[in-house]
Parts: C-alpha cells; structure tokens; sequence
C-alpha cells in the first residue's frame, strides 16, 4: 500500500479554505482508493511555550510556521508528503521532504503585490517571510497550480520549470446546488433579508476583491432600474469599506453579512439575484463557480484567472470599467430570457470543477512521484541581469526553461542593480555567490558574474562579442579582459549562439574550442503563423527592431523616404539623429520601447514586413520570430544573418540604400514572389523548435 502524508496548517492559522482543501482530498482518497492508498494527515501542534500568544498573532504565527513546523517534520521518514498550502513550502528544506514533497500553490498575491502587479492594491513591503517559503518550492517534486494562470505566474515570476506544475482545478461542494425545497422568500427571511427588493451579492473584504467598482455601478444602477435594487457583501467590515461606503452616497442601504456558517453559504447563493464579481485578482475565484452551482447569474471582470474558470458562463468587463458592469447587470437585471440563459449555461461550465476528478488528476500526480522517486534530480539557477523590461535573452532563456524535464529544479535569479558603476557590479558579483546551485547558468550579457561561482558546476553563455569587436584603444582592452578573458576563466563551458559567435570568441580569447558549444537561439511558442493578419499591399506596416548605430535605422529611412508605407520602430528613439531624420524625411511612423513578449507580438500581428538590415549581429532573433508569423523578411548578406534565414529571406547589402528600397517595392508587388517567402521562413522557423534546443541545452547539463 502506497503511503501519503498531507502536511495540514496550524489549526491557529485559521485557512478555512485550506482546511477544505485538505478535507476533500483525504475523504476522496480514502473512499475511491481505499485498497491502494494509505491516506495519513499530519497535524502540527504549537509547541506549549508559545501558549502566552494569542491564536493568529503575527508573532505566534511566524514561530509556528518557520521554527517549530520544521523540527516536527524531521520524524517524517516513508511515503510522499502533500504540502496543502505554499505559505508552507519552506518545510521542502528539510532532507527527508526534499524531492518526495508535493505542493500545491493557490496564488502569489503577497509577492504580486509587493511588485505592484495588482490594480486596486497599493504595492506594499516585502513580504520577506511568504519570498522565504516560496524559495524552496522547486526542491518540490511536483507542484499543484489550481489555474493556468497561477502556473503562469510561477513560471514568470519565480522562474519555475513549467513540466513539473500541473494544473488541477478545485472542485465545487456538493452542498451548491439550486435549492428546490426551499423558497427564495423562506430563504432570504431566514437570513434576514429583504422580500421586495432585487438583491446583488459581493464577497470578499480584500482590497483586490474591487468593491469600488461595484459601488461606482451601483450608482449607476439605481438611476436606471425601474425597481428597488440593493447589494448585499458577505465579509468583515473593515477600514476600506468603510471609507468606500462613506465615498459613495448610495440612496439604499447596503447589507452586510459579516459571518455566515459554510452551510449557509449556498442558501445565501440562493436567496440573492445576481452575483457581482469584478476582481482585480484571483488565483482561482470559488464565488462565481459556487453561485452557478447554484443556478445564479454571475457578472465579473475578465483578469487573472477569471475568464478560464468563468468561460462563457457570465458577463464579464475589465475590472475598473463600472459602465460596462452597470451594464452587464442591468442587462440580467431586464431580461428574464438572458439571466436563464447565463444560468444554464453556468450549470455546464461547472460540470469542468469536480472533486472526483481533481482527486484523479492528484493521485496521478502521486504516482508520479512514487515511480520516479529514485529518478536524480539537478537543480540548475539561471542568472540574468537586471533590465528596466524583458529583454532577448530573458526570452531565449525562458523558452530553454518551459521544455526542460521535470527532474530539473529550476530557479531564476536576477540581480539587483543593473551593470553600471563598479561597486554596483561588486554587489552583484557577491551576492551571486551564495546562490550557487548544482549547475550555475549566466545567460548573457553579465558575464562578471563568474568570478566567485564554482568553476566545475558553472556554464556561461555569450550572445557576441560585439563590446570587443566594437571598441579600441583601453576600452576595449577592459572589455575583453574583464568581460571575456576572466570569466572564461572561471567556468566549464561556455555556449555562443551562432558559428560566427564562436570564431569571434577564439579570436579574443584563448579557449578550447570543444568546450565552446554553438546552440541556436529558440524561437518562444507564442510566435505562430496563425495569428498572422493578411497582407497590406495599399499601406504596408514596416517593423524596425532596434535604434543602436548597428541596427541600421537610418538607411532604412533613406531607403523608404517618399514610399507609401508606415514604419513601426521598437526602440528607444529619444536623443537619436534618426528621429529628426524621419521627421525630416516625413515618414509616417510609430514607435515604441521596453515591450512585454505579449506587447511585441500585437505588433507583429500589424507587420506586413520585417526589415532587419543590420550591419552586426550576434544571432537576429527577430527574423525567426517573423518567419514564424508568415511575415516576409528583409535582412543583410552578412553572417549570421544568411545563415540563421535559411534562404528564406531577401538578402542586401545593409549599406546599400538602393537595394533595400528594391527589396521592399518587391516583396509588396510581386505576391508569388511574397507568398514563397512566407512558405520557406515558416519552415526555416521550425529548427528553432525550444524543444530541439532545449535538448541541446539538456545534454551540456549532463555533463556537468
């Protein structure tokens, strides 16, 4: 029998959530596996000296979870162990947790919100304590995420590797369903609330949870419906909400349940009309599935996780847009015909939230683990630099990350300053060493960071050379020493990203070549021809990508001046001569900087051409990226430019303005000529598959 111990939280931290979580796993195990399974659950007692704390102080709380729970997981020895909630995954330190724990992650909402990453909460503090648990949540063996969003934000913001986080959704209780013996009037007299009114229901007293925008709404609300309309919130009164109270001059008064037992829930779901939900952020958002369980109409926003577990089952706005949501309720509020129709089809949508079915997917999850519990796991940390936005390496990285096994524990660190000014380097370089993991990974651009790392486990990779190949006299004597000679010092092996990269690196430094490894860049999955909008032959969109003197802007303009086309410029512009050429030259242009990945592919999706004429690359991603859209390519005969567009591409002189202007005026008249291109590139883009250099990647690791 195949043993699993789920590590419960303090009955003093009071999760009511949590506890259900737990609840339904163990009940759900021990009745559908009894024969296979034996399901223990593990529930940690505070310790008798923290008695004079009360329950729920922050003090207590800190002591329970980060002092004494570890010392009483050390007699854990057999089985698997589910961590219930990741506020608890510092417990993954302890050696005989490690690689046989699994945990599953509700949301990230301390760490986002510290970063200021959700709308209608102001960015707070470092919560030191929640970043501490978190840090040891890739000693996981597998994580549970309950939405893809969540996973996603694992993923982006701590660097995990997406193969070990499986998405299992929560299931809905049992106890929601439409109520057929009771009355909505028996219901909502037993609750205390009003017969003769239409009522709206919120939850929630969390900032996030956006309760302004329902206020601002309701107001709305009021003025147009020809009835008696009220809201009711379920949660605790709070400084907040009472503010917005007082901000908002509502004519009725608002109810407010501040408890109500977990069996009264569904009665509650019940009694009301509509349920109103326009958050800023939820890891998962139970209200909206449990109120459809229960026959009701939802309205909410379309962030985070919300449009995934919502579907088409309700009215959805962008969380701040209180016209719409005034709209969309009084739309139900008006049409009988609609409130049915949300209804039945919120009945469907819930039939995706099952506990059976999240127990399944959690005892495959088990079964995982226990047949590859012998199966060695390597931790690898990535470090990159510090930039004001994501930059191509970051992308590269990310894509290597997202195919890489799930026996890979994988962590993301990026520095704290950004590479200006020596003692901000310093810092970095310090701090760097007591990250080292099994396999340490600089990413570019920050080579330095190698001075102090283990030589035997470290690996760098160099996008080019171009601070050498471009520079003279002391300048470039430091470059190479400081950013070439040293570092290649100090590692196991370096990986460039084109041949032309590795001639270059021989040239500078003495090195062995074996232990250089040439491994393309890899072209992010996000990129695809699909998505690709028809061609533009009255007024072609041209993309530019980059603004530095190599990127060859300014031929470029040369090159179109007096054409009828738009130039679309990804670049800092500011302070450059080829603004004032463009103004000059009256070319019709827009521009724009430091894009998110989801940003630049909406640009590509308004691209009829890539123009990428520079005069030095160490790689040119954005021809891949293009190619993989469909869109037709412009670049120079120069390597690695011929070489990494496959043939798939019109090759110029970069310092030839004739032969660019000839190739654009080609490509958007002659379509034969046009559509060959855009079918060569999409197949030139596949051999930048991730999957095939992530292998490539995979068997580099192994050797360290």
């Amino acid at each position: 029998m195949k043993k699993i111990t789920l590590l419960r939280d303090f009955k003093e931290d009071n999760r009511i959530s949590m506890d259900l979580y737990a609840d339904f796993l163990s009940e759900g195990i021990s009745k559908h596996y009894p024969d296979d399974y034996l399901v223990s659950e593990y529930f940690p007692k505070a310790p008798k000296y923290l008695s004079s704390f009360s329950d729920g102080s922050n003090t207590k709380m800190r002591a329970l979870r980060y002092l004494s729970y570890p010392l009483q997981t050390k007699q854990l020895s057999q089985g698997i162990f589910h961590i219930i909630e990741h506020g608890y995954a510092h417990l993954l330190k302890e050696d005989n947790l490690r690689d046989k724990g699994i945990v599953t992650v509700h949301d990230l909402i301390p760490m986002m919100k510290w970063k200021g990453m959700i709308r209608g909460m102001k960015p707070g503090g470092k919560p030191s304590f929640s970043m501490y648990s978190l840090s040891f949540i890739e000693n996981a063996r597998k994580i549970i995420a309950i939405s893809e969003n969540t996973k996603k934000d694992l993923v982006n913001l701590l660097g995990l590797n997406p193969n070990k986080i499986d998405v299992i959704y929560y299931g809905v209780g049992s106890e929601f369903m439409p109520n057929r013996e009771i009355s909505k009037r028996e219901l909502r007299q037993s609750l205390g609330l009003p017969n003769d009114t239409k009522l709206i229901l919120i939850t929630g007293q969390e900032q996030y949870k956006n309760h302004q925008a329902c206020l601002q709404a309701m107001q709305i609300i009021e003025k147009k419906y020809n009835g008696h309309v009220q809201i009711v919130r379920l949660g605790k009164n709070n400084n907040h909400w009472q503010e917005l109270k007082k901000d908002h001059d509502l004519e009725n008064e608002i109810i407010n349940i501040e408890n109500l037992a977990l069996s009264k829930v569904a009665d509650l779901y019940n009694s009301v009309d509509i349920l109103l939900f326009p958050s800023h952020y939820e890891g998962f958002g139970r209200p909206p599935i449990e109120a459809m369980a229960c026959g009701l109409p939802v309205v909410c926003s379309n962030a985070a996780s919300l449009p995934e577990v919502v579907g088409d089952a309700a009215l959805v706005s962008q969380p701040n847009d209180y016209k719409q949501i005034s709209e969309n309720v009084l739309s139900i509020l008006n049409n009988n015909d609609l409130g049915k129709d949300l209804i039945e089809r919120g009945f469907k949508n819930v039939t995706r939230f099952s506990w059976t079915e999240n127990i399944e997917k959690t005892i495959n999850i088990y079964n995982q683990v226990l047949t590859n519990n012998q199966k060695k796991t390597k931790k690898i940390i990535f470090f990159q630099r510090k930039m004001d936005f994501y930059g191509s390496i970051e992308l590269y990285f990310s894509g290597v990350r997202k195919f890489l096994p799930d026996n890979y524990n994988l962590r993301v660190f990026k520095s704290s300053f950004i590479s200006k000014g020596f003692f901000k380097r310093i810092f970095n370089i310090l701090e760097v060493y007591f990250q080292q993991s099994d396999i340490n990974h600089i990413t570019g651009d920050v080579h330095f960071l190698a001075y102090l790392l283990n030589k035997r486990k470290t690996i760098l990779s160099i996008m080019d050379c171009g601070s050498v190949v471009h520079s003279k006299g002391l300048k470039r004597i430091l470059f190479k020493l400081l950013w070439f000679t040293i570092p290649s010092k100090k590692v196991s092996a370096i990986t460039v990203i084109s041949e032309k990269t590795k001639n270059e690196l021989i040239s500078i430094i003495k090195y062995p070549p074996e232990k250089i490894h040439v491994i393309p860049v890899c072209l992010n999955t996000q990129f695809t021809y699909e998505r690709k909008i028809s061609f533009n032959k009255e007024l072609p969109h041209i993309m530019h990508i980059g603004t530095t003197k190599n990127k060859n802007l300014s031929r470029v303009c040369q090159a179109i001046k007096g054409m009828n086309c738009h130039l679309e410029i990804i670049g800092d512009l500011s302070g450059t001569s080829e603004l004032k050429q463009l103004e000059e030259y009256d070319i019709s242009f827009s521009n724009s900087f430091a894009l998110k990945q989801e940003e630049l592919i909406e640009k590509y999706l308004q691209t009829d051409i890539l123009i990428f004429v520079s005069t030095y690359e160490g790689f040119g991603v954005p021809i891949v990226e293009a190619q993989s859209m469909g869109i037709p390519v412009i670049t120079s005969n120069l390597s690695p430019m011929i070489e990494v567009s496959g043939g798939s591409a019109v090759l110029v002189n970069p310092y030839d303005i004739d032969e660019i202007t000839a190739a654009i005026n080609k490509i958007t008249i002659d379509d034969d000529y046009r559509n060959a291109l855009i079918k060569d590139g999409l197949i030139n883009a596949r051999k930048y598959h991730p999957e095939k250099v992530t292998s490539m990647f995979e068997e580099l690791y192994d050797q360290i």
